[in-house]
């Protein structure tokens, strides 16, 4: 089995390798001819997409439904913020200064709205800060950290300032229930904390040295919260670092290989066991998925090639295996790795799919049949995985 191949002559590339053309549901296909009788090829995989059996191995998702044609959602993040049970979807522009806000009601109506702030959103991340239940958006500005306060029905406050911070880059939230929440910012070389408590009061603040970067990213690190005890910190020499909440503040454990030089990490369970691993998005094209240890560690895990920068990632069973098919979004398509055993070593292309800027996995309208959201030129779409 070989590691997936660059976009340039995928196809042609993948029929020779594992589960290729030998005519079985789940094999990797050119067209139909390579399949068995009454199969397609869908999604350059072997199946029988469209007969209303469900079958092991197919990869078969319904046609792309809108959640919103905005072009304002370059980055996605999913919460329940109107607490009904279902998730919604916050989503931005680089550079904008305004969020958008997607409910989404039975069915999957969408009820939209829009949040101005009053500078360019670098980055943001959801979370109940003030232990009232409500979701809250932490926001990291061109100029400042802020938080978006929740009142419980998917409406936010006028953004409150938490300090002045020039040239972050990424932002986490840490809801410590019963405990101080924390928002954590990264910056060139260091990483900056602000302990917030129930009466969204600012109590507290610190911050450590990063090692590891350098100007080959223009950035030092990336990093998104792991859970209400940590996060995980990828640095620009390919290593990836979990640390851990103690006390008012954190403390490192010990960096391991990445698979990938980090433009982004996504915390995610990659392979189904319950715990949050960790995935480096690298700008040329690998994707590198880390295993938590279950002890606070990280073990390392794939290193993949998708071909293109990767700049959104899901980990969804797609194909009916019982095992944790990867979704990778580059500028140029939607890139589905599948899971053969614990390995990904065949990489095929989403049918229908255009260039994507991130990408979730969700039951977004609530009829416990997962879906893809996907931000892309065309707006917000879903795709539910389908017989």
């Amino acid at each position: 089995m070989r590691a997936p191949q660059a976009w340039a002559g995928l196809v042609a590339g993948l029929v020779v390798g594992c589960f290729s053309g030998d005519g079985t549901i789940g094999a990797i296909c050119r067209d139909a001819s390579d399949c068995g009788p009454d199969q397609g090829c869908r999604s350059e995989v072997c199946g029988r997409c469209g007969d209303g059996v469900a079958q092991t191995g197919e990869l078969c998702l319904g046609d792309a439904a809108a959640v919103a044609d905005t072009t304002a959602a370059a980055v996605l993040r999913v919460a329940d913020l109107d607490g009904d049970g279902r998730e919604d979807i916050v989503a931005w522009a680089s550079g904008a200064s305004a969020f958008e806000v997607y409910l989404v009601a039975p069915g999957g109506a969408v009820v939209a709205s829009s949040v101005s702030v009053d500078a360019a959103i670098v980055d943001a991340d959801p979370g109940d800060l003030d232990g009232d239940g409500a979701i809250d958006l932490a926001l990291l500005l061109a100029d400042r950290v802020a938080v978006a306060y929740g009142d419980g029905t998917g409406g936010f406050a006028t953004p409150t300032d938490v300090d002045v911070v020039d040239g972050g880059l990424t932002l986490a939230a840490l809801p410590m229930p019963g405990g101080t929440s924390r928002v954590a910012v990264t910056r060139d070389g260091t990483l900056h904390w602000w302990l917030v408590d129930g009466g969204r009061v600012v109590v507290g603040t610190g911050s450590a040295a990063l090692s590891g970067g350098g100007p080959r990213l223009g950035k030092a690190v990336v990093l998104e919260a792991a859970a209400a005890s940590g996060l995980v910190i990828g640095t620009a020499d390919g290593m990836l670092t979990a640390w851990q909440v103690v006390d008012d503040g954190f403390v490192a454990g010990a960096a391991v290989a990445a698979g990938a030089t980090p433009d982004r990490v996504v915390l995610t369970d990659v392979d189904g066991d319950g715990r949050t691993d960790a995935v480096a998005l690298g700008a040329d094209g690998t994707v590198g998925t880390v295993l938590s240890d279950g002890m606070g560690g990280l073990v390392p895990d794939e290193s993949l090639d998708v071909g293109e920068a990767a700049t959104g990632f899901a980990a969804i069973d797609l194909t009916r295996d019982s095992r944790r098919d990867y979704v990778v979004t580059t500028e140029v398509g939607v890139s589905v790795l599948v899971a053969r055993g614990r390995e990904h070593p065949d990489a095929v292309a989403l049918d229908d799919a255009g260039p994507a800027s991130d990408v979730w996995a969700t039951d977004l309208d609530g009829d416990r049949r997962m879906e893809l959201v996907l931000a892309g030129a065309s707006g917000i779409v879903r795709r539910e995985v389908a017989p």
